[in-house]
């Protein structure tokens, strides 16, 4: 069963300010082999928003993949606790436009199923998202330059 494991963060210099996302993909989960990176500068944000827009830029490249006759896994790993509660449905949104970001979230997966492929949102410690993290600060440090 082919997997990917995706680890996305978001952040602000300043809530809002300016912002940044940073995603990491990776074909085994010992982190050996990268597949994909972005880090792009998205303007001034939340840091909410930051991170949701990270997980959205790590759904646009899952969607590339192709349908598969056997099951995929994709695993995504993301230091905010909030967003990932959020996305797993057990936390309640109560921002609008937090709202919308986990409804297209949701779509995305609906519509990779019919691809073969699962999506899984979980929490990890910041200290195991620095790869994702290094990305952020990567595009934040490139915009104030």
């Amino acid at each position: 069963m082919p997997n990917y494991w995706i680890y996305t963060d978001g952040g602000s210099r300043g809530n809002p300010g300016n912002a940044g996302i940073g995603v990491i993909v990776f074909r085994d989960p010992h982190k050996k082999e990268v597949v994909f990176e972005q880090s792009s500068y998205i303007g001034v944000e939340t840091n909410n928003t930051a991170e949701y827009r990270a997980v959205l830029a790590g759904m646009e490249w899952v969607e590339q993949l192709p349908h598969s006759p056997e099951k995929q896994g994709v695993y995504f790993y993301e230091d905010s606790q909030l967003v990932v509660e959020q996305l797993n449905k057990r936390y309640k949104i109560n921002q609008p436009h937090l709202l919308s970001f986990a409804q297209r979230v949701w779509e995305m997966c609906q519509r990779l199923i019919e691809k073969n492929i699962t999506i899984s949102f979980q929490y990890v410690p910041r200290e195991m998202n620095k790869e994702a993290d290094r990305l952020v600060n990567q595009s934040l440090d490139a915009h104030r330059e």
